[in-house]
């Protein structure tokens, strides 16, 4: 289901961008990155 969510919240950025709301795009896709960021650290953890 990950993918589905991380999939739509793509599709928002690029409506958002679309409008001509810039600004608030980069500050959603920065909070994106870094929870992709964090979902990769910890898949790496190695914790269950």
């Amino acid at each position: 289901m990950n993918g589905a969510c991380e999939s739509a919240e793509l599709a928002a950025l690029d409506i958002l961008e679309d409008l001509g709301l810039q600004a608030a795009a980069s500050q959603q896709r920065a909070r994106v990155r870094a929870n992709r960021q964090a979902r990769s650290q910890f898949a790496l953890s190695g914790v269950v």
